[in-house]
């Protein structure tokens, strides 16, 4: 048995099964074995560890991780690519779930293994649904370990941004506020089949527990509202409403903009906002 990271090697697994990439699904194999390499490098420990994949796809990555005897668990959206991966099977600890990972019961799952050992996720994300599967595994801290995962790079650019810089936004902080996010490495669109029309980027997330906010929807509501008018000064955020003795209660300048706070600065501005009881419109709390 080949690894289907090689272009010949996928295209004969496609035809062989009657599968084509599914455009919907944002499905990009990956064809490069160098590329799969240096992702595996970046998983801690990865002999003898626990492994849930989401979107193996063909299953580039899957093969690799069973020779490196992980015990893998394969989440996978495609009913035709979640049969051809029993064709692995033999090569070591696999489980097949064929479901949506938005809907799938991870938590629930993970909670039934043995708890000796957490869990490390690894993907090749689908780029049109990649903030709502970080929002739903980021809070797991209990049970994964890190997230290694490829997306867009433009989007890998706002998990990691930092304050004051062009990409930082409510992704930005969703994921700092759970893990500590690292970029590793940048991946060109010629290691995929068929190509995406953008750059991807391989980005790590180290979890741990969350910083203390009582109420995560009213935060993360509060900072999604703050960029949805990321040009407009803080103490007219929610006018008609003046912020500005209750930022300057908390060291905020008033003519300061949303990507000019912390962190942690929103953190205190949320909770001084929650303590003084103001209210606002909750429009969502998905990072934009």
């Amino acid at each position: 048995m080949k690894s289907p990271a090689s272009i010949q090697q996928l295209c004969l697994l496609l035809d062989a099964n009657g599968l084509h990439p599914n455009k919907a699904l944002s499905q990009n194999f990956l064809i490069d074995r160098n590329i799969v390499q240096k992702i595996l490098r970046a998983i801690p420990d990865i002999e003898n560890t626990r492994i849930v994949e989401i979107g193996p796809g063909a299953g580039s990555l899957t093969y690799d991780l069973l020779l490196k005897k992980a015990q893998v668990i394969a989440i996978e959206a495609d009913k035709g690519l979640a049969r051809a991966l029993h064709r692995l099977s033999s090569l070591g600890d696999l489980t097949i779930y064929h479901e949506d990972i938005l809907k799938f019961p991870l938590a629930e799952t993970l909670e039934r293994l043995p708890s000796s050992k957490k869990t490390h996720v690894i993907s090749n994300l689908p780029y049109h649904i990649t903030s709502p599967i970080l929002a739903a595994l980021l809070p797991q801290e209990k049970h994964i370990a890190t997230i290694t995962c490829m997306m867009q790079k433009e989007v890998a650019m706002r998990c990691v941004a930092k304050e004051r810089t062009a990409h930082y936004g409510s992704l930005s902080l969703l994921t700092h506020y759970y893990a500590t996010p690292q970029f590793l490495f940048s991946i060109p669109e010629t290691v995929f089949y068929p190509r995406p029309s953008v750059l991807s980027a391989v980005v790590q997330f180290t979890l741990r527990p969350c910083l203390p906010f009582e109420d995560s929807p009213f935060f993360f509501g509060l900072t999604r509202l703050a960029f949805q008018k990321r040009r407009k000064m803080l103490r007219s955020l929610l006018k008609p409403f003046d912020l500005t003795p209750i930022l300057q209660s908390q060291g905020i300048r008033p003519t300061s903009r949303p990507e000019d706070l912390s962190l942690q600065e929103f953190i205190a501005l949320a909770s001084a906002l929650k303590k003084a009881k103001i209210s606002f419109p909750i429009i969502g709390s998905m990072p934009a």
